[in-house]
């Protein structure tokens, strides 16, 4: 360009596809089409001089069920616009897929195979999602469907001290300690136990010298790779799955750490938490991942939000890894709750 004044509006913005974008020093744009695009930007000074430079763009389809979850997620205690389903033949045709997307107005749905579903996606509201999975259900193609629950995890108490930890001397644990230790073992020794929560604080020295193997990150992504980064199951929220961990195998020899059950025990990190909550399937993943690093034990606490739809909430998605898991000898303990008191939620 030359000396000649070059208003905004001199700038002109192309596609080679959609046409003319609009104009200025910069440019927003939300519509474009899913292609590759040619962007021209033109510019025309007032003397009459011209400039152009171009760049080549890729617009690809935004990736359904990635982002995290959604404040009405939450309220609603499951995950809204989508929906899961499972298949009396495990993984499907197309064409079966086909007709039940045309039959319940569903835009589309994706295979999740770790836990032989499939990720339905809707734009219906919240109670039509409910009345949906009920209709889907009553189909004799289909296994099961269900809504995708959010779950957090349950609080835990905290205590140092291995002679006033009151559930140990309930379940007769301290007994089977006093027995190994005289016979120079240790409880738990060359066993895995998965804990699938919301990581570890892999800085304490309590997870030092290998008590940690296989650690994974399962994303909110249904179809995101599980993350076998160490980096990724940092416990970055309040610390619950470090104290799960320390529960199940911590050794009390440290600063700050809990007398586990089986101190003699390694332990496998599964992360399935951003923040406090976290979905059924993102579990059931967990799950399929802790059976294949062969574990012995596999624990979830979690439990349903005060403010969710509990009544209306299935783990049918939960069956198939579940099984799985059984079937290779593999324990699985679920958290029953904090304190024995009934209320309103599933734990």
């Amino acid at each position: 360009m030359e000396d000649g004044v070059l208003p905004a509006t001199a700038l002109t913005w192309l596609s080679d596809i959609d046409g003319a974008l609009g104009t200025g020093n910069s440019l927003v744009v939300s519509d474009l089409s899913v292609a590759t695009h040619w962007i021209v930007l033109d510019a025309a000074d007032s003397d009459g001089n011209r400039g152009r430079d171009s760049v080549t763009v890729l617009v690809g389809a935004v990736s359904e069920g990635t982002g995290p979850l959604t404040t009405e997620d939450v309220t609603t205690g499951f995950v809204t616009r989508r929906i899961l389903i499972g298949y009396a033949g495990g993984l499907v045709g197309n064409d079966v897929v086909a007709s039940v997307n045309r039959q319940y107005g569903l835009r589309s749905q994706r295979p999740v195979p770790e836990v032989d579903a499939y990720v339905a996606f809707i734009d219906v509201d919240a109670d039509s999602i409910l009345a949906l999975v009920t209709a889907l259900e009553a189909d004799s193609r289909i296994e099961f469907a269900s809504v995708d629950a959010v779950l957090e995890y349950a609080a835990i108490p905290i205590d140092y001290d291995r002679d006033e930890l009151r559930h140990l001397h309930l379940t007769g644990v301290d007994l089977l300690w006093r027995r190994l230790e005289g016979a120079g073992q240790t409880l738990g020794a060359d066993a895995k136990i998965a804990i699938i929560d919301s990581g570890v604080d892999t800085d304490h020295p309590e997870f030092s010298g290998g008590k940690l193997v296989d650690p994974a990150y399962v994303p909110n992504n249904p179809f995101g790779s599980i993350d076998r980064d160490p980096s990724k199951v940092e416990d970055s929220y309040d610390g619950h799955g470090t104290y799960v961990a320390s529960i199940a195998a911590g050794s009390g020899t440290e600063g700050n750490s809990l007398v586990g059950v089986a101190p003699g025990a390694t332990i496998i990190p599964i992360k399935v938490f951003d923040g406090k909550y976290t979905t059924s399937l993102r579990i059931a993943r967990a799950v399929w991942y802790a059976t294949d690093r062969r574990a012995d034990i596999i624990n979830i606490s979690v439990g349903t939000p005060s403010s969710g739809t509990a009544r209306f909430l299935s783990f049918a998605v939960l069956v198939a890894p579940f099984t799985r898991a059984l079937a290779n000898g593999i324990q699985i303990v679920v958290s029953s709750g904090n304190c024995g008191l009934d209320n309103s939620g599933i734990n």
